[in-house]
């Protein structure tokens, strides 16, 4: 009988103690189950693919509280990121003379790109270069001439090579030349005949019809010769008669006419002179324009990224509950273990008291 109230001791004991464990095992949160979970979504631009978006930790619906658990990132998209770069451009003038400036525009617009002047530059260059052009003209005589028969100047007219103007030059003689050109130089020769018969007029001996229109038609040596001149740089063209018969002391005359040409060698008077241009210097202006363009990075992108984020309900919170009984069973056990003591140590004194025969006191 004393053995099986000791083991009822201690199985009670046992399960006291067990319980207290597993009350303090239990979870202090629980979901109930069916309850549905509640999304939300947040689309953002960022400038690093791995940035995340800060959601809440917690949310209420309909009165109930839900606790952020999951939350999940898809990149939709990835656009370089566009930045300004300067950009120059310049422009230059013409050479100018020296105190002539330039008009350069505040704004230029090219490739949809404004452009503004900065500033202008100039730089100093030769504007007209030293130049000398050489100009030569001549005056030809059918006879020949001496330096002191021409004129010493002769004023000459010519394109200047470096303006493209007309000019007058004055040249100087430079000599005189007997050229290769030869030509014919009209002439004539007077002639008189006079009255030889009714039908003929004298002349050199020679007899000639008068009712010939070129009297001397093949006498042209002898008619040459007449005047000291030779077939060799002479020759007649035609003879004709000039004027009506006329009398002189008593003796019947007509004047006739040859038409010559003789050869003469041309002699050409030579001048020399020049156009001289002195060096001038000059300004060429450089303007310096600054403008903004626009280009898509090598290495920084914009992301779009689209963030959800799941929240589940809140679980329910038995934690006191749990705690409560669990030291509820815990102060029961040191009270049946303080009990059992107890009542262990009044029988260790009852049998002493009856060993040392004091029983009954």
């Amino acid at each position: 009988m004393r053995k099986q109230k000791k083991r009822n001791r201690k199985m009670l004991i046992s399960c006291l103690l067990t319980g207290s464990i597993l009350l303090s095992a239990l979870p202090g949160q629980v979901v109930s189950a069916g309850e549905k979970t509640v999304t939300k979504s947040k689309t953002y631009t960022a400038d690093n693919k791995n940035q995340t978006y800060d959601f809440p930790k917690s949310i209420t619906k309909n009165g109930k509280k839900y606790l952020l658990r999951v939350t999940k990132y898809d990149v939709l998209s990835e656009k370089p990121v566009k930045k300004e770069k300067e950009v120059q451009i310049s422009r230059k003038s013409n050479v100018k003379a020296k105190g002539k400036k330039a008009d350069f525009p505040k704004q230029i617009k090219k490739d949809g790109i404004t452009y503004v002047l900065q500033n202008v530059d100039q730089k100093d260059v030769e504007y007209k270069k030293a130049y000398t052009q050489s100009v030569t003209g001549y005056t030809d005589y059918d006879h020949q001439v001496s330096s002191s028969q021409v004129p010493a100047i002769k004023t000459i007219t010519v394109k200047n090579a470096a303006t493209g103007k007309m000019e007058k030059v004055q040249c100087k003689l430079s000599g005189i030349t007997k050229t290769s050109k030869s030509g014919w130089q009209n002439t004539h020769i007077n002639i008189t005949f006079k009255n030889y018969d009714a039908d003929v007029y004298e002349w050199q001996g020679k007899q000639i019809k008068k009712n010939t229109t070129n009297p001397l038609k093949g006498y042209e040596s002898e008619l040459l010769k007449s005047v000291g001149a030779s077939k060799s740089d002479h020759r007649v063209l035609r003879s004709y008669w000039v004027g009506k018969p006329y009398t002189k002391n008593g003796m019947t005359y007509r004047n006739a006419r040859a038409d010559v040409q003789r050869s003469v060698a041309y002699y050409r008077a030579n001048y020399r002179g020049s156009i001289k241009e002195k060096k001038e210097m000059g300004v060429v202006y450089t303007a310096n324009y600054s403008g903004k363009k626009v280009i898509e990075s090598d290495s920084e992108s914009i992301y779009q990224i689209k963030a959800v984020a799941t929240y589940h309900p809140e679980p329910v919170d038995y934690t006191p509950i749990y705690v409560g009984i669990g030291i509820f069973l815990l102060l029961a056990l040191i009270v049946i273990i303080l009990f059992i003591l107890r009542r262990k140590k009044e029988k260790t004194e009852e049998k002493e008291r009856i060993k040392n025969g004091q029983v009954g006191e």
